[in-house]
């Protein structure tokens, strides 16, 4: 698949779902070597302390992931259902985070997104790029891009302001490029 489809398409996946990189963790272990590569954008294993407390998570994993309580949202219009399914889903990786077939794990994040765990972000892939024997890059949009958590979405002003250089940037990271933006 050409790189500029492979960005387009995570653009449009991402911009629907909030967690597709949480999805494609999973899929890079179980998937039987379908991936050499993963490019995860903002990455949400977990929220961030300020959105949900640690003590917490259990308890969204449980009750919300569970459907036993009916939803409801943070103050950022998180479900909470939605957060408990993805917990679900990072309790079923692989202990070893091994994940046959794959050559290199790109990671970006962005210094103003206040919704994820940063430092899970960074090192559940970078655990599994050591796992699997893989190249591993990260970089941080710089905060003065103005960007949060939506580092894709061309809805976001800011986004859009940057998106010849964001995009470029995706796919370059994508291919395993050393550069910055």
């Amino acid at each position: 698949m050409p790189g500029w489809l492979v960005v387009w398409v995570m653009s449009w996946v991402l911009s629907a779902f909030l967690a597709v990189a949480r999805m494609a963790t999973w899929l890079a272990q179980y998937g039987g070597g379908l991936f050499s590569r993963v490019l995860l954008l903002s990455p949400f294993y977990e929220p961030s302390a300020s959105e949900t407390p640690s003590w917490k998570i259990p308890l969204l994993r449980n009750l919300y992931g569970r459907n036993i309580l009916p939803d409801s949202f943070t103050g950022s219009n998180l479900s909470y259902r939605a957060l408990g399914k993805y917990i679900i889903i990072a309790k079923n990786y692989k202990s070893d985070l091994k994940a046959p077939g794959l050559k290199y794990v790109g990671v970006v994040t962005s210094e103003n997104d206040t919704a994820i765990d940063k430092n899970l972000a960074v090192n559940i892939p970078k655990q599994m790029a050591a796992a699997s024997g893989a190249k591993f890059q990260y970089y941080s949009i710089p905060a003065s891009f103005g960007i949060g958590h939506d580092i894709v979405a061309l809805n976001q002003d800011e986004v859009k302001k940057h998106a010849d250089k964001l995009y470029p940037f995706y796919l370059d990271m994508y291919e395993g490029k050393d550069r910055s933006i």
